[in-house]
């Protein structure tokens, strides 16, 4: 199960709704909401159910939820600031937030090694001047 899919699962349960309910308050399938409780991997093609940012906000308005929880275990912010993301942003950004803590960290590493390497090809090509921290560092 994905951290959303245990919280609309529990959170439904506690406050009586039929997932036939929740569906029609939320104007999705009850299917959709069967398979978001879930959160099994598709297996075609092992993706882990993910609903978006609108979506979530839906089923927490229906269930009277504040939307900063759900939010937040589905992945996205709550921070009004980040909410012009797009939806690959948001879906890496969720896709990060299902990960284990070793897979985040080497995400990281890969992140940072990616860096360093994109910045020491623009000093290579001259597309900037280097820093006097990077001067330094020589």
């Amino acid at each position: 199960m994905t951290a959303f899919g245990d919280w609309l699962l529990s959170t439904r349960k506690k406050l009586g709704l039929s997932q036939e309910e929740l569906a029609q308050r939320a104007n999705v399938s009850k299917n959709y909401i069967s398979i978001l409780e879930r959160g099994r991997p598709h297996p075609g093609t092992g993706a882990a159910p993910q609903p978006s940012r609108k979506t979530v906000e839906e089923i927490a308005v229906a269930m009277n939820w504040p939307i900063e929880e759900p939010l937040r275990l589905a992945g996205y912010s709550a921070s009004p600031e980040l909410s012009d993301l797009s939806p690959d942003e948001e879906r890496l950004i969720a896709f990060y937030a299902d990960m284990a803590d070793a897979d985040k960290q080497a995400v990281i590493t890969i992140a940072e090694a990616l860096w360093r390497k994109t910045k020491e090809a623009e000093l290579v090509i001259g597309r900037r001047r280097p820093t006097e921290n990077e001067i330094l560092e020589e």
